[in-house]
This record gives structure tokens, sequence and C-alpha cells, in this order.
């Protein structure tokens, strides 16, 4: 019988682990358990709120399943850098990027992070150093001002140096590019 916190990992992954974002991956389990298990910390005050969304999602997992509020899940000591993740794809799908056509994308906002992250090693390539190192560059905003190695990569020469933004205004940054080519995506389509 599987205990809670392993129905809530697995219920976070079905966010993500769907649909044809994920089916052209191989096997990335050793990753995503990697993310579950990092504490997302955080120098920028703002980003206290993707710690919040991620802690939400865990809220939202309780509720739905009638679980009591006394339980290990609420009480984790901290928000995973999978929780936020989850969380931030969630809030990109629902508040900016949905498409009634394409239905739910959630998974493949979370994708295009590992990939901006370099974290796109499957279990057969997989090192625990290599991607602690990656995390820590992102969790330390070490990372290329074009968001290379952090969540979101625009082109250096269209915005902002993304280290000195908090999440939310790296996404905001992020997402006119991701309008434009899906725009010019749908344009081609009629051609």
């Amino acid at each position: 019988m599987k205990n809670l916190d392993d129905i809530y990992y697995e219920w976070l992954l079905d966010y993500i682990c769907h649909g044809i974002y994920y089916q052209k991956r191989y096997d990335y389990s050793r990753l995503l358990y990697f993310l579950y298990e990092t504490p997302f910390t955080y120098s920028m005050e703002m980003d206290k709120n993707r710690e919040a969304d991620g802690i939400e999602l865990r809220k939202g997992f309780m509720r739905r399943f009638g679980v009591p509020p006394r339980s290990s899940v609420l009480h984790r000591p901290y928000c995973s850098v999978l929780e936020m993740m989850v969380a931030l794809a969630c809030r990109m799908e629902t508040h900016f990027l949905y498409d009634m056509d394409e239905g739910n994308r959630t998974g493949k906002w979370f994708w295009e992070m590992v990939d901006a992250l370099g974290l796109s090693f499957s279990d057969r390539s997989w090192t625990d150093y290599r991607a602690a190192h990656r995390i820590k560059t992102f969790l330390d905003r070490t990372y290329f001002p074009n968001g290379r190695g952090g969540l979101f990569l625009i082109k250096e020469d269209s915005g902002p140096d993304m280290r000195e933004l908090d999440i939310w205004y790296q996404m905001q940054a992020y997402l006119p590019s991701k309008l434009r080519k899906e725009n010019a995506d749908e344009e081609n389509c009629y051609i």
C-alpha cells in the first residue's frame, strides 16, 4: 500500500507527465524525484509567492482527497523545486497560455523550464552531481543573463538581465516571445 507522500508525488506528476509533451521523452523518474526532494530556496523576496503556490498545490491535494490537516504532506518543512515548477506551469497554462483547441499544456510549460535549466537528461545519462550543480546554479541565480540555466530563456538582445528579476517577472519577459511564436505557428498552418 502506498503512503500518502507517494500518492501526492504521483498526483504532482499527473500534471506534467501525460500527453505528447512527455511521451516524446525517455524515463525521467530520477530527475523528477530529485526535483521533489530538493527544497526551493530563494533570494528575491517576491519569489516567496512561488513557494506559496507550491504549498497551495499541497493544500489542493489535501482538499481534493479529504486528507486531514495534520497529515505529514501538509507539514513537509519546505516547498520542493518540483512543487514550485508544477505550480508555475499551472499558472502559465491557466492564466496566460490556455488554448481551447490545444487542451491542457501544463506539461509543455514544465518541460520547457526543464530544458532551460539544462536538466533534459534521462535516467540513462543521469548523474546526481550534474543535476545538483544545475539546480544550485538556478537557486543561486548564477545562470546567464538571458536565463539559460534558469527557468526561462529569452533572446539575449531582447530583454532584461533575467538574474535581476523575480521568477514571476522572468515569466512575464518570456511570455511575449512564446505568444509570438505560437501566433506565427498558427498563421503558418493556413499557408
